[in-house]
Protein backbone atom coordinates (compact mmCIF):
# COMPACT_ATOMS: atom_id res chain seq x y z
CA UNK A 1 0.00 0.00 0.00
CA UNK A 2 2.79 2.06 0.92
CA UNK A 3 3.82 2.23 -2.91
CA UNK A 4 0.81 2.99 -4.16
CA UNK A 5 0.28 5.94 -1.52
CA UNK A 6 3.79 7.46 -2.89
CA UNK A 7 2.84 8.13 -6.22
CA UNK A 8 -0.32 10.16 -5.29
CA UNK A 9 -0.13 14.07 -5.11
CA UNK A 10 -2.68 15.97 -3.36
CA UNK A 11 -3.85 19.28 -4.03
CA UNK A 12 -5.82 22.21 -2.22
CA UNK A 13 -9.29 23.65 -3.60
CA UNK A 14 -9.15 26.94 -4.50
CA UNK A 15 -12.51 28.33 -5.48
CA UNK A 16 -15.59 26.78 -5.69
CA UNK A 17 -16.38 25.61 -9.22
CA UNK A 18 -20.06 27.49 -9.11
CA UNK A 19 -19.46 30.21 -7.52
CA UNK A 20 -15.77 30.89 -7.12
CA UNK A 21 -16.39 31.64 -3.70
CA UNK A 22 -13.25 30.88 -1.59
CA UNK A 23 -14.97 30.98 2.31
CA UNK A 24 -15.83 26.87 3.11
CA UNK A 25 -17.37 25.63 6.44
CA UNK A 26 -16.23 22.14 7.09
CA UNK A 27 -18.55 19.67 7.20
CA UNK A 28 -16.48 15.94 8.04
CA UNK A 29 -13.11 14.34 7.29
CA UNK A 30 -14.23 10.58 5.77
CA UNK A 31 -11.92 8.01 4.83
CA UNK A 32 -12.25 5.49 1.96
CA UNK A 33 -14.68 3.37 3.94
CA UNK A 34 -15.05 1.16 0.58
CA UNK A 35 -11.63 0.46 -1.35
CA UNK A 36 -9.15 1.17 1.40
CA UNK A 37 -7.43 4.77 -0.38
CA UNK A 38 -5.18 5.86 2.80
CA UNK A 39 -5.61 8.90 4.88
CA UNK A 40 -8.70 11.14 5.62
CA UNK A 41 -10.16 14.05 3.61
CA UNK A 42 -12.17 17.13 4.56
CA UNK A 43 -15.20 17.84 3.27
CA UNK A 44 -16.25 21.61 3.55
CA UNK A 45 -19.69 23.66 1.90
CA UNK A 46 -18.94 26.51 0.18
CA UNK A 47 -20.04 29.85 2.08
CA UNK A 48 -21.32 31.41 -1.56
CA UNK A 49 -23.73 28.88 -3.00
CA UNK A 50 -23.62 25.95 -0.45
CA UNK A 51 -22.19 23.26 -2.37
CA UNK A 52 -20.17 20.07 -1.18
CA UNK A 53 -16.64 20.10 -2.03
CA UNK A 54 -13.61 17.68 -1.12
CA UNK A 55 -11.07 20.64 -0.15
CA UNK A 56 -8.23 18.07 -0.63
CA UNK A 57 -8.51 16.26 -3.81
CA UNK A 58 -6.27 13.67 -5.90
CA UNK A 59 -4.70 15.62 -8.50
CA UNK A 60 -6.59 15.64 -11.80
CA UNK A 61 -2.95 14.14 -13.50
CA UNK A 62 -3.15 11.09 -10.79
CA UNK A 63 -6.88 10.55 -11.38
CA UNK A 64 -6.22 7.92 -14.03
CA UNK A 65 -4.07 5.82 -11.73
CA UNK A 66 -6.39 6.51 -8.61
CA UNK A 67 -9.14 4.61 -10.32
CA UNK A 68 -6.93 1.88 -11.92
CA UNK A 69 -5.44 0.79 -8.62
CA UNK A 70 -8.58 1.46 -6.01
CA UNK A 71 -11.67 1.93 -7.14
CA UNK A 72 -13.86 -1.59 -7.31
CA UNK A 73 -10.58 -3.49 -6.26
CA UNK A 74 -11.41 -6.06 -3.91
CA UNK A 75 -14.80 -5.73 -4.51
CA UNK A 76 -16.93 -7.33 -6.79
CA UNK A 77 -20.06 -5.00 -7.80
CA UNK A 78 -23.45 -6.21 -8.70
CA UNK A 79 -22.78 -8.30 -11.76
CA UNK A 80 -24.59 -6.52 -15.26
CA UNK A 81 -27.56 -8.17 -16.26
CA UNK A 82 -26.83 -9.75 -19.56
CA UNK A 83 -28.99 -8.56 -22.74
CA UNK A 84 -32.01 -10.65 -23.61
CA UNK A 85 -34.15 -11.03 -26.79
CA UNK A 86 -36.75 -11.51 -24.33
CA UNK A 87 -38.96 -8.12 -24.37
CA UNK A 88 -41.02 -9.39 -21.60
CA UNK A 89 -37.46 -10.16 -19.76
CA UNK A 90 -36.22 -7.03 -20.51
CA UNK A 91 -39.81 -5.47 -19.39
CA UNK A 92 -39.68 -7.40 -15.87
CA UNK A 93 -35.91 -6.44 -15.31
CA UNK A 94 -37.08 -2.81 -15.79
CA UNK A 95 -40.17 -3.09 -13.13
CA UNK A 96 -37.94 -4.90 -10.73
CA UNK A 97 -35.49 -1.44 -11.40
CA UNK A 98 -38.18 0.83 -10.48
CA UNK A 99 -39.78 -0.73 -7.52
CA UNK A 100 -36.13 -0.61 -6.18
CA UNK A 101 -35.90 2.81 -7.30
CA UNK A 102 -32.88 2.37 -9.43
CA UNK A 103 -34.28 3.15 -12.64
CA UNK A 104 -35.77 6.29 -12.45
CA UNK A 105 -33.54 8.47 -14.02
CA UNK A 106 -34.43 5.80 -17.31
CA UNK A 107 -37.90 5.82 -17.45
CA UNK A 108 -37.97 9.68 -19.25
CA UNK A 109 -36.16 7.55 -21.84
CA UNK A 110 -38.11 7.90 -25.17
CA UNK A 111 -38.70 4.79 -27.45
CA UNK A 112 -36.73 4.44 -29.74
CA UNK A 113 -34.24 6.60 -28.65
CA UNK A 114 -30.59 6.39 -29.01
CA UNK A 115 -28.48 7.09 -25.68
CA UNK A 116 -25.14 7.01 -24.78
CA UNK A 117 -24.17 6.21 -21.06
CA UNK A 118 -21.41 7.74 -19.94
CA UNK A 119 -19.29 5.88 -17.65
CA UNK A 120 -21.25 2.68 -18.39
CA UNK A 121 -19.01 0.09 -16.10
CA UNK A 122 -20.50 -2.84 -17.95
CA UNK A 123 -23.44 -1.50 -18.85
CA UNK A 124 -26.34 -2.40 -16.09
CA UNK A 125 -28.84 -0.20 -17.38
CA UNK A 126 -29.36 -1.96 -21.10
CA UNK A 127 -32.12 -4.27 -20.14
CA UNK A 128 -33.71 -1.52 -19.28
CA UNK A 129 -33.42 0.63 -21.98
CA UNK A 130 -34.15 -2.94 -24.47
CA UNK A 131 -37.64 -2.81 -22.87
CA UNK A 132 -37.79 0.67 -23.91
CA UNK A 133 -36.93 -0.02 -27.51
CA UNK A 134 -33.58 2.39 -27.21
CA UNK A 135 -30.86 2.10 -29.35
CA UNK A 136 -27.76 1.83 -26.46
CA UNK A 137 -23.90 3.06 -26.87
CA UNK A 138 -21.70 2.71 -23.02
CA UNK A 139 -19.16 5.27 -22.77
CA UNK A 140 -16.26 3.72 -20.98
CA UNK A 141 -12.41 4.05 -20.26
CA UNK A 142 -11.94 0.90 -18.41
CA UNK A 143 -10.69 -1.40 -20.97
CA UNK A 144 -11.55 -4.35 -19.43
CA UNK A 145 -15.01 -3.56 -19.00
CA UNK A 146 -15.45 -2.35 -22.83
CA UNK A 147 -14.32 -5.31 -23.43
CA UNK A 148 -16.88 -7.31 -21.72
CA UNK A 149 -19.29 -5.04 -23.53
CA UNK A 150 -18.26 -6.36 -27.01
CA UNK A 151 -18.12 -9.68 -26.39
CA UNK A 152 -22.07 -9.16 -25.60
CA UNK A 153 -22.27 -8.03 -28.60
CA UNK A 154 -22.86 -3.93 -27.49
CA UNK A 155 -21.69 -0.87 -28.85
CA UNK A 156 -18.99 0.85 -26.51
CA UNK A 157 -16.54 4.01 -27.20
CA UNK A 158 -13.54 3.77 -24.94
CA UNK A 159 -12.39 6.69 -23.39
CA UNK A 160 -13.94 10.15 -21.86
CA UNK A 161 -16.05 12.69 -22.97
CA UNK A 162 -13.65 13.99 -24.94
CA UNK A 163 -12.72 10.64 -27.04
CA UNK A 164 -17.27 10.85 -27.34
CA UNK A 165 -16.90 14.23 -28.82
CA UNK A 166 -14.34 13.16 -31.69
CA UNK A 167 -16.53 10.16 -32.58
CA UNK A 168 -18.43 12.68 -34.06
CA UNK A 169 -21.77 10.67 -33.27
CA UNK A 170 -24.28 12.52 -32.02
CA UNK A 171 -27.49 11.00 -29.80
CA UNK A 172 -31.20 11.97 -28.25
CA UNK A 173 -30.51 10.98 -24.53
CA UNK A 174 -26.47 11.36 -22.70
CA UNK A 175 -27.09 10.14 -19.43
CA UNK A 176 -24.02 11.14 -16.87
CA UNK A 177 -25.52 8.47 -14.11
CA UNK A 178 -23.89 9.12 -10.67
CA UNK A 179 -20.72 10.41 -12.68
CA UNK A 180 -20.72 14.53 -12.00
CA UNK A 181 -19.58 14.29 -8.91
CA UNK A 182 -16.58 12.27 -10.24
CA UNK A 183 -15.68 15.22 -12.92
CA UNK A 184 -12.87 17.46 -12.10
CA UNK A 185 -14.36 20.17 -13.82
CA UNK A 186 -18.61 19.67 -13.60
CA UNK A 187 -19.75 22.64 -15.07
CA UNK A 188 -16.89 21.93 -18.49
CA UNK A 189 -18.31 18.03 -17.89
CA UNK A 190 -22.27 19.08 -18.52
CA UNK A 191 -21.10 21.10 -21.48
CA UNK A 192 -19.07 18.49 -22.91
CA UNK A 193 -22.02 16.18 -22.58
CA UNK A 194 -24.27 18.60 -24.02
CA UNK A 195 -22.30 19.12 -26.99
CA UNK A 196 -23.03 14.95 -27.86
CA UNK A 197 -27.04 16.19 -28.21
CA UNK A 198 -28.73 16.22 -31.67
CA UNK A 199 -30.81 19.16 -31.78
CA UNK A 200 -33.94 18.04 -29.69
CA UNK A 201 -31.77 15.82 -27.15
CA UNK A 202 -32.12 15.51 -23.66
CA UNK A 203 -29.20 15.51 -20.86
CA UNK A 204 -29.81 12.90 -17.72
CA UNK A 205 -27.85 13.50 -14.52
CA UNK A 206 -28.29 11.78 -11.36
CA UNK A 207 -25.97 12.08 -8.85
CA UNK A 208 -26.44 12.12 -4.33
CA UNK A 209 -28.32 14.79 -3.03
CA UNK A 210 -26.57 16.83 -0.37
CA UNK A 211 -29.48 17.36 0.92
CA UNK A 212 -30.09 14.25 1.63
CA UNK A 213 -32.30 13.28 4.71
CA UNK A 214 -29.66 10.75 5.45
CA UNK A 215 -26.36 12.70 5.45
CA UNK A 216 -25.17 13.07 8.64
CA UNK A 217 -21.90 14.92 9.49
CA UNK A 218 -20.27 11.54 10.74
CA UNK A 219 -21.17 9.20 8.29
CA UNK A 220 -23.02 9.24 4.51
CA UNK A 221 -22.66 6.23 1.97
CA UNK A 222 -22.44 9.45 -0.33
CA UNK A 223 -19.39 11.22 0.87
CA UNK A 224 -16.91 8.33 -0.69
CA UNK A 225 -14.13 10.25 -0.58
CA UNK A 226 -11.81 10.64 -2.55
CA UNK A 227 -13.98 9.90 -5.55
CA UNK A 228 -16.89 12.10 -4.93
CA UNK A 229 -15.60 15.97 -5.49
CA UNK A 230 -18.60 17.16 -5.51
CA UNK A 231 -21.91 17.20 -3.45
CA UNK A 232 -25.22 18.27 -5.44
CA UNK A 233 -28.51 19.50 -3.95
CA UNK A 234 -31.28 20.70 -6.04
CA UNK A 235 -30.33 24.17 -6.35
CA UNK A 236 -26.52 23.79 -6.59
CA UNK A 237 -27.37 21.40 -9.49
CA UNK A 238 -29.78 23.69 -11.10
CA UNK A 239 -26.66 26.18 -10.96
CA UNK A 240 -24.47 24.18 -12.30
CA UNK A 241 -26.52 23.24 -15.40
CA UNK A 242 -27.24 27.34 -15.67
CA UNK A 243 -23.32 27.68 -15.90
CA UNK A 244 -23.28 25.03 -18.74
CA UNK A 245 -26.16 27.16 -20.76
CA UNK A 246 -28.34 24.43 -20.12
CA UNK A 247 -32.49 24.59 -19.02
CA UNK A 248 -33.64 22.29 -16.56
CA UNK A 249 -37.23 20.70 -17.77
CA UNK A 250 -37.42 18.23 -14.55
CA UNK A 251 -35.98 17.88 -11.22
CA UNK A 252 -36.55 15.52 -8.32
CA UNK A 253 -34.96 13.76 -5.40
CA UNK A 254 -35.43 10.08 -5.14
CA UNK A 255 -33.89 7.21 -2.82
CA UNK A 256 -32.25 3.79 -4.22
CA UNK A 257 -33.25 1.51 -2.02
CA UNK A 258 -29.96 -0.33 -2.29
CA UNK A 259 -28.27 2.61 -1.17
CA UNK A 260 -30.62 2.88 1.78
CA UNK A 261 -29.52 -0.98 2.25
CA UNK A 262 -25.64 -0.43 2.37
CA UNK A 263 -25.54 2.21 4.88
CA UNK A 264 -24.63 -0.50 7.66
CA UNK A 265 -21.68 -1.23 5.70
CA UNK A 266 -19.98 1.79 6.97
CA UNK A 267 -19.95 0.33 10.42
CA UNK A 268 -17.34 -2.44 9.10
CA UNK A 269 -15.31 0.21 7.84
CA UNK A 270 -11.91 -0.03 8.76
CA UNK A 271 -9.50 3.11 7.71
CA UNK A 272 -6.88 2.06 5.01
CA UNK A 273 -8.74 -1.32 4.55
CA UNK A 274 -10.69 -2.92 1.98
CA UNK A 275 -14.63 -3.38 3.28
CA UNK A 276 -16.00 -6.56 2.16
CA UNK A 277 -19.64 -5.81 3.26
CA UNK A 278 -19.56 -3.93 -0.32
CA UNK A 279 -19.38 -6.88 -1.94
CA UNK A 280 -22.18 -7.70 -3.76
CA UNK A 281 -25.68 -6.10 -3.71
CA UNK A 282 -28.04 -6.22 -1.24
CA UNK A 283 -30.36 -8.85 -0.94
CA UNK A 284 -34.20 -8.34 -1.96
CA UNK A 285 -35.96 -8.40 1.22
CA UNK A 286 -33.25 -5.96 2.77
CA UNK A 287 -33.71 -3.82 0.16
CA UNK A 288 -37.42 -3.75 0.17
CA UNK A 289 -37.35 -2.86 3.74
CA UNK A 290 -36.39 0.28 3.08
CA UNK A 291 -39.00 1.36 1.32
CA UNK A 292 -41.08 3.27 3.97
CA UNK A 293 -37.68 5.76 4.51
CA UNK A 294 -37.24 6.39 1.38
CA UNK A 295 -40.39 7.27 0.81
CA UNK A 296 -40.98 9.49 3.82
CA UNK A 297 -37.68 11.77 2.41
CA UNK A 298 -38.73 11.61 -0.99
CA UNK A 299 -41.95 13.23 -0.34
CA UNK A 300 -39.84 15.93 2.00
CA UNK A 301 -37.71 16.27 -1.33
CA UNK A 302 -34.88 15.24 0.61
CA UNK A 303 -34.25 11.56 -1.19
CA UNK A 304 -30.66 10.17 -1.29
CA UNK A 305 -30.16 11.25 -5.06
CA UNK A 306 -31.18 14.24 -7.46
CA UNK A 307 -32.31 13.75 -10.60
CA UNK A 308 -32.82 15.83 -13.49
CA UNK A 309 -33.44 16.32 -17.22
CA UNK A 310 -31.58 19.07 -18.84
CA UNK A 311 -31.68 20.75 -22.43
Amino acid sequence: MSAKKAVFRRVALRACPLCQGRSFDPVAEPFDDRYGFPGRFPVEACRGCGLGVLRTQVAPSSLGRLYQDYYHQGIQARPAARPSRSVWKGRAFFLRARLLRGAELWRWTRPGASVLDVGSGEGWPRPVLAALGADYTGLEWNRRDCERMRADGLKVIQGDLRSALKSKRRFDTVALSQVLEHLPDPVKGLRQAASLLNAQGRLLVACPNWGSAFRRPEAWLNYHVPYHLWHFDPRTLALAAEKAGLRVLRLWTLSPLSWLALRGCLAAAVEGEINPCFHGAPSLPRQLAQWPEALAADLQGRGDCVLAELA
